[in-house]
């Protein structure tokens, strides 16, 4: 027998600016244009928390190709070229934003938005207030991934096989790090940036102070994806 329980009301908004981020997310994946936005309706101190949830509402984000929230927001990047933003809180559409060409990854740090796109290998920065568009950064070569913390963007590259550190205040290129293993995921925390490799299936550890190569670790596999919590 399915029992469906309510949220506490001073949990709500922080899971369902989750669910919103999560359902997103799934989308951006195979292209949905339709997306069901689900909450888990179980407390968040059970455990197990059970399998009931209650269907908030449908998005329509006309085909996301990548997403990317800041908490207060959450950007979907379309290949039409086309930026949505998000109410967190709510998940109701905010505003559409053309910013030009097919879009790639896309990475909001609260203050500003940063948008790639692979066609012309170029980054376009919008204020993340606003969604104003701020400057279009042109780099050398594509862009797989890209990661800011506030004080550095940071760019994979996998086709050459580096990382470029922007300044996320000015958007001016700081350094190219040449790097091994086609470098296709890329996180960092403030003060350290994670970059995984498919090639030898490692993951290389930068100093985001100086982008200088801490250690590389051996992880077997194909590793195409990263994220750091705490201490992991």
């Amino acid at each position: 027998m399915t029992h469906t329980r309510t949220l506490p009301t001073h949990s709500a908004p922080l899971r369902t600016r989750f669910a919103v981020a999560t359902a997103l997310f799934a989308a951006s994946l195979i292209g949905a244009t339709g997306i069901q936005v689900a909450i888990d309706s179980v407390p968040a101190s059970a455990n197990p928390p059970g399998p009931e949830a209650i269907v908030v509402q449908n998005i329509d984000v006309g085909g996301g190709g990548a997403i990317s929230s800041d908490g207060t927001h959450v950007w979907v990047a379309a290949n039409s070229g086309m930026v949505d933003e998000l109410d967190a809180l709510s998940g109701s559409l905010i505003q559409s934003i053309d910013v030009g060409g097919a879009n790639g990854p896309i990475e909001s740090d609260g203050t500003h938005v940063w948008v790639a796109h692979n066609s012309s290998s170029s980054v376009t920065e919008l204020d993340a207030v606003t969604g104003t568009f701020v400057q279009t950064i042109g780099l050398d070569t594509s862009i797989t991934a890209l990661s800011s913390d506030g004080i550095h963007v940071w760019v994979a590259h996998n086709s050459s096989n580096s990382v470029t550190e922007l300044d996320a205040v000015t958007g001016t290129v700081v350094q190219t790090i040449a790097l091994t293993g086609h470098p296709n995921a890329i996180f960092s925390d403030g003060t350290d940036v994670w970059v995984t490799s498919p090639g030898p299936g490692t993951v290389t550890e930068l100093d985001a102070s100086d982008g200088s190569v801490i250690r590389t670790t051996s992880v077997g596999g194909q590793p195409n994806g990263i994220s750091v919590g705490g201490n992991h």
